[in-house]
């Protein structure tokens, strides 16, 4: 009787599957968070991005995916009972690119003594990843002065 009553209610329910990549090469997201909201349904990303979601009820819900240092996707789905949907996913990166400004000067207090050079200076993007590779001579350089001997 059981088995019966099993038999009858599964044709009620709906599933959804698909993929997460990344926008700016396609590559699979691992571990990223799915959730049928409303649905009270969640899983995570495998090694090749794909998810599944099954035992969601027949209706109108929203799929939300998220990890971090991606931004938020909220997708309206609607699902039909005994009946599975796919869904592919692209998410883009919080910022595509980063853009700070530092300013380093000769006299930290402020007073210029006249025998610092004032110029610009732009780190790169990989250069601010991997601060330890740069070195003083990038950051400050030399500028000769009669009698002085700089040593770093």
């Amino acid at each position: 009787m059981l088995y019966l009553f099993l038999v009858s209610v599964a044709p009620l329910l709906a599933g959804i599957s698909g993929r997460v990549v990344d926008a700016r090469g396609g590559e699979p997201l691992a571990r990223v968070r799915v959730r049928l909201v409303g649905a009270d349904l969640e899983t995570a990303t495998n090694g090749e991005g794909r998810f599944r979601l099954d035992g969601a009820p027949a209706g109108a819900f929203v799929l939300q995916i998220e990890t971090v240092g991606y931004r938020l996707v909220k997708q309206a789905v609607t699902l039909t009972a005994g009946e599975e949907q796919v869904v592919d996913v692209v998410l883009s990166p919080e910022t595509f690119q980063r853009t700070d400004t530092v300013e380093v000067r000769s006299c930290p207090f402020g007073v210029e003594d006249g025998l610092g050079a004032s110029a610009p200076f732009t780190l790169s993007g990989a250069e601010v990843q991997n601060l330890s590779t740069l070195t003083t001579e990038r950051v400050f350089p030399i500028v000769p002065v009669a009698g002085v001997t700089l040593e770093f």
